[in-house]
């Protein structure tokens, strides 16, 4: 989880590349990241009208992240925000795959936090 360089090879830049130095300072009991099935996926819409009569609308997806990539103490510092940007990589490669048309990237998440970041999707409506 602390080679955040390896997803260059996907054309995806780890959201804190600009805090490699902190993470790799973190320490975890699961060092080794794998793609896993995220525990629940939670599609919530602003509006349902939106949906219906709308060009432009926003879904958020709500992801639980399975336990199998956290050690007990993974919650301090940036072992958890390392470890959910890695997840999240790993979850714009394979958006990217299956949504050719759609432009998706990272952005600041809620407060303009960077590390906290967000996936945004945009593009046809599906």
């Amino acid at each position: 989880y602390k080679d955040l360089d390896s997803w260059k090879k996907f054309g995806i830049t780890h959201p804190l590349v600009n805090l490699a130095d902190a993470v790799a300072k973190t320490t975890s009991s699961v060092t080794e990241y794998k793609w896993t099935a995220p525990e629940e996926v939670s599609v919530l819409s602003s509006s349902a009208i939106d949906l219906l009569s709308s060009s432009y609308y926003t879904v958020h997806v709500f992801v639980t992240l399975p336990d199998s990539l956290f050690g007990k103490r993974d919650y301090i510092n940036l072992t958890y925000p390392a470890k959910r940007a890695h997840y999240m990589c790993g979850a714009l490669q394979l958006l990217r795959k299956a949504y050719k048309d759609y432009e998706i990237r990272f952005e600041p998440g809620i407060g303009n936090d960077a590390v906290f970041a967000n996936l945004h999707i945009t593009g046809a409506c599906m």
